[in-house]
């Protein structure tokens, strides 16, 4: 009985360093996808600072105005191309 218990020890601590080493294995994995995330997580956050700039900029009346002057053969208003309808 006394000779069993070495035996039944040693696979005790084989079967409990073999449970270590798949812990750390997942929590290395785990780290691996979340340094992942955030790198992902930065590169999202950088294009929709981006995105924000260009549709700031794009928006800007200047621009419009200028846009629909060249692209759609639009003219400013002013009170000579005005005219008025009147109703009786």
């Amino acid at each position: 009985m006394k000779a069993q218990i070495p035996w039944v020890l040693a696979i005790i601590l084989i079967v409990s360093a073999l449970g270590l080493i798949n812990s750390q294995y997942r929590a290395r994995k785990i780290f691996t996808q979340l340094e992942k995330a955030q790198a992902e997580t930065r590169q999202l956050e950088l294009e929709w600072g981006q995105l924000q700039l260009r549709q700031s900029s794009a928006s800007k009346h200047s621009l419009v105005e200028s846009k629909a002057e060249s692209d759609g053969n639009m003219v400013r208003i002013t009170k000579s191309n005005t005219e008025y309808l009147r109703t009786e």
